[in-house]
């Protein structure tokens, strides 16, 4: 916004020529920025009366990492990661999808083993990528959990990494374990006898 914009024939930033710039009104334009360096650059409107002197009015903000996390569903910063048919005894491999959504390359240091643990025992399996592209890049952390007992199991993961508000990113892991299923067997001297089959007399 500002004044005497009728005719205007072009829009700057930095010096570099925007886009798309389209007269609304005598104090009102619209424009497409062009890329730009982080830090404050000048603005100048051309029209046929001339240009405005140089200003600092447009601030270019640094490209930051954005992460997000899921194994299904998604799971967030300081959330719990729910595992539903968990049996005592048995590992559960979870494989979890680390992703960045944001303008600068994700870093992420290695994932310490689980702490806090309750009824099991956790390790990493496979550590994540320490950098993770900008805008579409993926990585995968897998842990397995196997739960001691039957009964409700817990452990919390923690990792530190680039992203400015979810750093580090922590969660917990919990489910809740059901025991071993009986497995039935039955010899007749040394010969199984298989469900459903005649065994002779």
């Amino acid at each position: 916004t500002g004044t005497d914009f009728t005719g205007v024939t072009g829009v700057t930033f930095g010096g570099t020529a925007a886009t798309a710039v389209a007269f609304v009104s005598a104090t009102s334009i619209t424009c497409t920025s062009p890329a730009g360096a982080a830090g404050a650059v000048s603005v100048v409107v051309t029209t046929p009366a001339g240009s405005n002197v140089a200003n600092t009015l447009f601030t270019y903000v640094a490209p930051a990492p954005e992460i997000s996390m899921a194994r299904g569903g998604n799971v967030p910063d300081g959330g719990t990661d729910t595992v539903t048919g968990a049996v005592a005894g048995t590992a559960s491999v979870l494989t979890y999808i680390i992703s960045n959504t944001g303008g600068a390359a994700l870093t992420i240091t290695t994932v310490a083993a689980p702490g806090t643990l309750t009824n099991c025992t956790a390790t990493i399996t496979t550590q994540p990528a320490a950098s993770v592209p900008a805008t579409t890049g993926t990585t995968t952390l897998v842990i397995t959990v196997t739960p001691t007992t039957a009964a409700l199991f817990s452990c919390t993961v923690t990792f530190v990494n680039n992203d400015a508000d979810e750093n580090p990113y922590n969660w917990t892991i919990s489910g809740t374990a059901t025991g071993p299923a009986p497995e039935v067997n039955v010899l007749r001297g040394v010969t199984a006898v298989l469900d459903g089959a005649a065994s002779d007399p």
